[in-house]
């Protein structure tokens, strides 16, 4: 519940919750990315970072009820589709 409160403070272009949010998730999202870039450090922070830049682009329209997590990782994985 606590990601709510986080992506709400982004939408108010809040750049301190947006790290908060990057530093709680990036770890576990690079480790994802890595799986399917089979072990490219490069090419999975980059997979990451891009992920966390498009959602600080368009955090105006994207809506986000439930789960930031499951989001962000959704994300991801078409990003990497």
């Amino acid at each position: 519940m606590e990601d709510i409160y986080i992506w709400k403070e982004i939408k108010q272009n809040s750049k301190k919750a947006l790290r908060r949010l990057h530093d709680k998730y990036f770890h576990q999202m690079y480790l994802y990315a890595s799986k399917s870039t089979n072990g490219n450090k490069g090419l999975s922070e980059e997979l990451v970072s891009d992920c966390f830049i498009k959602l600080w682009e368009d955090r105006k329209k994207i809506e986000i009820h439930d789960s930031v997590k499951h989001y962000l990782f959704l994300m991801l994985r078409n990003h990497i589709i």
